[in-house]
């Protein structure tokens, strides 16, 4: 069995709590369901308005229109989160993304990451791009909303939002470069961050304890 280098996975019971969770925020359909309705309401109110007059129904039209825009706009939730359980020879990603109604399960080799950079301006977006050859390799998405598994694209490039001054974004900083290939410039990071045990400090203070997260030098395993 593979020893675990770096580690920010969730216990099962929060797990489970934390996709119902995201289940809840994530239902896309129902909510387009009742926008429609409140648009069609709004839509029959204006066309008895025309016929008939009176004031009531562009009262109810109007509710009803509002009653749409809130509904779409309670839609908007970009919550995110990434799981990362990264091992000597294969790493797998769990990304939870309310916005877009999906979970993604990524387990796959370092040799089949081909390149992986995070953004320099404001250091939360990883692009990872991977070619599954022999190595290990598994990929799943499913749609929070149902439990029901999508997406059977080969698409081979992964577009991850990091959450900043998390386990999420140290990672990729600083620990994954040590496991598989990143293009960024190490200069611009330690300008920017100064070292690991700095982010530390800054971002979870002097004396916190992170559990599983103590950085392993892999260089020579790459």
């Amino acid at each position: 069995m593979e020893q675990l280098q770096f580690g920010y996975p969730y216990p099962d019971d929060i797990r489970n709590d934390l996709e119902s969770e995201f289940s809840r925020v994530s239902s896309p359909i129902r909510l387009y369901v009742i926008a429609v309705i409140c648009i069609a309401l709004a839509a029959c109110c204006f066309v008895l308005f025309l016929i008939f007059g009176g004031l009531i129904t562009p009262v109810i039209g109007a509710a009803a229109l509002f009653g749409a825009a809130y509904v779409v706009r309670s839609k908007t939730n970009n919550a995110h989160l990434l799981e990362i359980s990264a091992y000597e020879t294969y790493i797998e990603l769990d990304y939870y993304n309310a916005a877009d109604d999906r979970k993604i399960h990524l387990s796959l080799s370092y040799p089949a990451i081909k390149s992986c950079m995070i953004d320099e301006d404001n250091y939360t977006t990883v692009k990872l791009i991977y070619r599954p050859g022999k190595e290990h390799y598994e990929k799943k998405v499913i749609r929070l909303s149902d439990g029901r598994s999508i997406d059977k694209s080969k698409q081979t490039t992964l577009f991850l939002r990091l959450n900043e001054g998390t386990p999420e974004q140290e990672f990729f900083l600083f620990l994954a470069p040590k496991l598989f290939k990143m293009t960024n410039s190490r200069a611009k990071i330690n300008k920017h961050f100064g070292s690991h045990d700095n982010y530390r400090k800054v971002y979870y203070g002097e004396d916190v304890e992170i559990g599983n997260l103590e950085p392993v030098d892999n260089t020579n395993k790459q």
